[in-house]
Protein backbone atom coordinates (compact mmCIF):
# COMPACT_ATOMS: atom_id res chain seq x y z
CA UNK A 1 0.00 0.00 0.00
CA UNK A 2 1.71 3.33 -0.55
CA UNK A 3 1.96 5.41 1.90
CA UNK A 4 -0.27 8.85 2.02
CA UNK A 5 0.96 12.01 0.68
CA UNK A 6 2.49 14.39 3.34
CA UNK A 7 -0.48 16.69 4.05
CA UNK A 8 1.43 19.01 6.83
CA UNK A 9 1.93 21.78 4.49
CA UNK A 10 -1.30 22.21 3.72
CA UNK A 11 -2.59 21.51 7.19
CA UNK A 12 0.05 24.40 8.31
CA UNK A 13 -1.29 27.04 5.69
CA UNK A 14 -5.26 26.21 7.08
CA UNK A 15 -4.50 26.68 10.50
CA UNK A 16 -2.36 30.32 9.76
CA UNK A 17 -5.34 30.77 8.09
CA UNK A 18 -8.06 29.95 10.28
CA UNK A 19 -6.23 32.19 13.12
CA UNK A 20 -5.82 34.80 10.82
CA UNK A 21 -9.43 35.00 10.44
CA UNK A 22 -10.15 34.51 14.53
CA UNK A 23 -7.77 37.76 14.85
CA UNK A 24 -9.69 39.54 12.40
CA UNK A 25 -13.37 38.76 12.01
CA UNK A 26 -14.41 41.60 13.92
CA UNK A 27 -12.84 43.52 10.96
CA UNK A 28 -14.40 41.33 8.13
CA UNK A 29 -17.55 43.13 8.08
CA UNK A 30 -19.33 42.74 4.49
CA UNK A 31 -22.17 45.09 3.48
CA UNK A 32 -25.26 43.33 3.97
CA UNK A 33 -26.20 42.78 0.05
CA UNK A 34 -29.50 41.85 -1.21
CA UNK A 35 -29.56 38.19 -2.61
CA UNK A 36 -31.38 39.23 -5.45
CA UNK A 37 -29.49 41.26 -7.36
CA UNK A 38 -25.35 42.61 -8.01
CA UNK A 39 -23.12 44.56 -5.63
CA UNK A 40 -20.29 46.46 -6.35
CA UNK A 41 -18.22 46.82 -3.00
CA UNK A 42 -16.46 49.76 -2.53
CA UNK A 43 -12.89 49.67 -1.30
CA UNK A 44 -13.79 52.41 1.20
CA UNK A 45 -15.94 49.83 3.32
CA UNK A 46 -13.64 47.25 3.82
CA UNK A 47 -11.28 47.06 6.25
CA UNK A 48 -7.13 47.58 5.70
CA UNK A 49 -6.78 43.59 6.40
CA UNK A 50 -9.78 42.47 3.86
CA UNK A 51 -8.38 44.58 1.09
CA UNK A 52 -4.49 43.06 1.64
CA UNK A 53 -6.18 39.87 1.91
CA UNK A 54 -8.32 40.57 -1.33
CA UNK A 55 -5.16 41.68 -3.05
CA UNK A 56 -3.37 38.40 -1.97
CA UNK A 57 -5.85 36.03 -3.45
CA UNK A 58 -6.11 37.76 -6.82
CA UNK A 59 -2.77 37.83 -7.30
CA UNK A 60 -2.70 34.15 -6.52
CA UNK A 61 -5.76 33.17 -9.02
CA UNK A 62 -3.30 35.17 -11.44
CA UNK A 63 -0.46 33.54 -10.84
CA UNK A 64 -2.26 30.13 -11.46
CA UNK A 65 -4.96 31.15 -14.35
CA UNK A 66 -2.64 33.30 -16.92
CA UNK A 67 -5.73 35.61 -16.68
CA UNK A 68 -4.96 39.66 -15.71
CA UNK A 69 -8.27 40.03 -13.48
CA UNK A 70 -9.88 37.29 -11.60
CA UNK A 71 -11.87 39.31 -9.80
CA UNK A 72 -13.81 40.89 -12.91
CA UNK A 73 -14.31 37.04 -14.00
CA UNK A 74 -15.70 35.98 -10.73
CA UNK A 75 -18.16 39.02 -10.97
CA UNK A 76 -19.32 38.35 -13.99
CA UNK A 77 -20.13 34.99 -13.26
CA UNK A 78 -21.79 35.83 -9.86
CA UNK A 79 -23.89 38.46 -11.77
CA UNK A 80 -24.78 36.21 -14.85
CA UNK A 81 -25.83 33.42 -12.11
CA UNK A 82 -28.49 35.97 -10.62
CA UNK A 83 -29.95 37.15 -13.83
CA UNK A 84 -30.56 33.81 -15.43
CA UNK A 85 -31.49 32.09 -11.69
CA UNK A 86 -34.77 31.29 -12.83
CA UNK A 87 -34.57 30.18 -16.47
CA UNK A 88 -34.06 26.76 -18.34
CA UNK A 89 -32.29 26.05 -21.35
CA UNK A 90 -34.34 24.11 -24.30
CA UNK A 91 -32.41 21.18 -24.42
CA UNK A 92 -33.67 17.77 -23.30
CA UNK A 93 -32.70 18.39 -19.84
CA UNK A 94 -33.48 21.48 -19.67
CA UNK A 95 -30.26 22.65 -18.06
CA UNK A 96 -29.98 25.51 -15.70
CA UNK A 97 -29.38 28.40 -18.41
CA UNK A 98 -26.10 29.27 -16.16
CA UNK A 99 -24.61 26.04 -18.04
CA UNK A 100 -25.29 27.80 -20.99
CA UNK A 101 -22.63 31.06 -20.86
CA UNK A 102 -20.21 29.26 -18.67
CA UNK A 103 -20.07 26.70 -21.50
CA UNK A 104 -19.18 29.67 -23.75
CA UNK A 105 -16.63 31.28 -21.61
CA UNK A 106 -15.18 27.79 -20.93
CA UNK A 107 -14.72 27.29 -24.79
CA UNK A 108 -12.91 30.54 -24.72
CA UNK A 109 -10.43 29.61 -22.37
CA UNK A 110 -9.73 25.91 -24.09
CA UNK A 111 -8.79 28.35 -27.28
CA UNK A 112 -6.34 30.06 -25.60
CA UNK A 113 -8.00 33.40 -24.84
CA UNK A 114 -7.30 35.21 -21.21
CA UNK A 115 -8.53 38.95 -22.11
CA UNK A 116 -10.55 38.97 -18.76
CA UNK A 117 -13.25 41.59 -20.76
CA UNK A 118 -13.48 38.65 -23.58
CA UNK A 119 -14.50 36.24 -21.07
CA UNK A 120 -16.81 38.28 -19.21
CA UNK A 121 -18.93 38.97 -22.42
CA UNK A 122 -19.19 35.49 -22.89
CA UNK A 123 -20.57 35.01 -19.22
CA UNK A 124 -22.91 37.96 -19.62
CA UNK A 125 -23.81 37.77 -23.27
CA UNK A 126 -27.20 36.46 -23.04
CA UNK A 127 -28.44 39.44 -19.67
CA UNK A 128 -29.64 41.60 -22.30
CA UNK A 129 -31.53 39.85 -24.36
CA UNK A 130 -32.75 37.29 -21.94
CA UNK A 131 -33.24 39.16 -18.42
CA UNK A 132 -33.75 42.13 -17.05
CA UNK A 133 -30.95 43.43 -17.70
CA UNK A 134 -29.98 47.01 -19.12
CA UNK A 135 -26.83 48.47 -21.14
CA UNK A 136 -25.89 51.23 -18.49
CA UNK A 137 -26.08 48.68 -15.62
CA UNK A 138 -23.35 46.46 -17.34
CA UNK A 139 -21.39 50.12 -18.09
CA UNK A 140 -21.86 50.34 -14.27
CA UNK A 141 -20.66 46.93 -13.05
CA UNK A 142 -18.22 45.48 -16.06
CA UNK A 143 -17.36 48.82 -17.98
CA UNK A 144 -18.01 50.29 -21.35
CA UNK A 145 -16.03 47.41 -23.80
CA UNK A 146 -17.58 44.61 -21.70
CA UNK A 147 -21.43 46.52 -22.05
CA UNK A 148 -20.44 47.24 -25.91
CA UNK A 149 -19.50 43.65 -26.92
CA UNK A 150 -22.32 42.06 -24.66
CA UNK A 151 -24.49 44.98 -27.10
CA UNK A 152 -23.23 43.58 -30.07
CA UNK A 153 -24.30 39.92 -28.99
CA UNK A 154 -27.64 41.31 -28.21
CA UNK A 155 -30.68 39.98 -30.46
CA UNK A 156 -33.91 42.70 -31.05
CA UNK A 157 -36.49 40.61 -29.85
CA UNK A 158 -39.05 42.86 -31.23
CA UNK A 159 -38.08 41.41 -34.59
CA UNK A 160 -39.20 38.15 -35.97
CA UNK A 161 -37.28 35.24 -35.42
CA UNK A 162 -36.31 34.63 -39.02
CA UNK A 163 -35.28 38.52 -39.11
CA UNK A 164 -33.14 37.91 -36.21
CA UNK A 165 -31.60 35.29 -37.44
CA UNK A 166 -30.75 36.79 -41.05
CA UNK A 167 -29.49 39.86 -38.90
CA UNK A 168 -26.40 37.79 -37.20
CA UNK A 169 -25.35 36.48 -40.71
CA UNK A 170 -25.18 39.83 -41.72
CA UNK A 171 -23.89 41.61 -38.39
CA UNK A 172 -21.26 38.76 -38.11
CA UNK A 173 -18.35 40.17 -40.56
CA UNK A 174 -18.78 43.67 -38.34
CA UNK A 175 -18.62 42.39 -34.98
CA UNK A 176 -15.41 43.61 -32.74
CA UNK A 177 -12.88 40.98 -32.75
CA UNK A 178 -13.98 40.22 -28.71
CA UNK A 179 -17.25 39.85 -29.93
CA UNK A 180 -16.43 37.65 -32.89
CA UNK A 181 -14.39 35.79 -30.25
CA UNK A 182 -17.58 35.28 -28.17
CA UNK A 183 -20.02 34.70 -31.25
CA UNK A 184 -18.35 31.69 -32.10
CA UNK A 185 -17.73 30.00 -28.67
CA UNK A 186 -21.65 30.90 -28.24
CA UNK A 187 -22.32 28.71 -31.54
CA UNK A 188 -20.09 25.85 -30.67
CA UNK A 189 -22.28 25.51 -27.50
CA UNK A 190 -24.85 25.70 -29.49
CA UNK A 191 -23.85 22.81 -31.90
CA UNK A 192 -22.91 20.66 -29.39
CA UNK A 193 -26.46 21.13 -27.65
CA UNK A 194 -28.61 20.57 -31.08
CA UNK A 195 -26.03 17.54 -31.40
CA UNK A 196 -26.12 15.63 -28.50
CA UNK A 197 -29.16 17.21 -26.34
CA UNK A 198 -31.57 18.76 -28.71
CA UNK A 199 -34.82 20.33 -27.88
CA UNK A 200 -37.41 17.25 -27.37
CA UNK A 201 -39.75 18.51 -30.59
CA UNK A 202 -37.08 19.26 -32.82
CA UNK A 203 -36.88 16.83 -36.33
CA UNK A 204 -33.57 15.99 -37.59
CA UNK A 205 -34.56 18.47 -40.68
CA UNK A 206 -34.47 21.03 -38.22
CA UNK A 207 -31.57 20.60 -36.13
CA UNK A 208 -29.65 20.40 -39.29
CA UNK A 209 -31.13 23.41 -40.82
CA UNK A 210 -29.76 25.06 -37.76
CA UNK A 211 -26.10 23.22 -38.23
CA UNK A 212 -26.56 24.91 -41.35
CA UNK A 213 -26.97 28.51 -40.08
CA UNK A 214 -24.64 28.67 -37.22
CA UNK A 215 -22.20 27.60 -39.88
CA UNK A 216 -22.89 30.80 -42.02
CA UNK A 217 -22.83 33.08 -38.72
CA UNK A 218 -19.37 31.64 -38.10
CA UNK A 219 -18.11 31.73 -41.74
CA UNK A 220 -18.47 35.55 -41.54
CA UNK A 221 -16.53 36.10 -38.05
CA UNK A 222 -13.49 37.64 -38.71
CA UNK A 223 -10.94 36.25 -35.88
CA UNK A 224 -7.06 35.43 -35.29
CA UNK A 225 -7.35 32.12 -33.64
CA UNK A 226 -7.31 28.81 -35.80
CA UNK A 227 -7.82 26.93 -32.89
CA UNK A 228 -11.17 28.20 -32.18
CA UNK A 229 -11.92 27.81 -35.94
CA UNK A 230 -11.21 24.55 -35.67
CA UNK A 231 -13.36 23.85 -33.04
CA UNK A 232 -16.08 25.00 -34.34
CA UNK A 233 -15.42 23.50 -37.27
CA UNK A 234 -14.86 19.85 -35.22
CA UNK A 235 -18.51 19.80 -33.75
CA UNK A 236 -20.20 20.85 -37.09
CA UNK A 237 -18.82 17.72 -38.70
CA UNK A 238 -19.43 15.43 -35.52
CA UNK A 239 -23.21 17.27 -35.39
CA UNK A 240 -23.56 16.27 -39.23
CA UNK A 241 -22.28 12.85 -39.19
CA UNK A 242 -24.71 12.44 -36.15
CA UNK A 243 -27.47 13.68 -37.33
CA UNK A 244 -27.55 12.52 -40.93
Amino acid sequence: MEEPENNSADQTSKEEMDQWIKEHEDSLDYPDVPVDRGYRIDDSELSPETRKAMAERDAQLTKESGISDSALILKATQFAAIKHRDQRRKDSAASPYIIHPVTVANNLTQAGITDPEVIAAALLHDTLEDTQTTPAELVEMFGERVASMVQELTDDKDLPKQERKRLQVEHAPHLSPGAALVKICDKIANVTDVTHSPPPDWSNERRMAYLDWAASVVAGCKVDNDRLVQQFADVLEAGREAIL
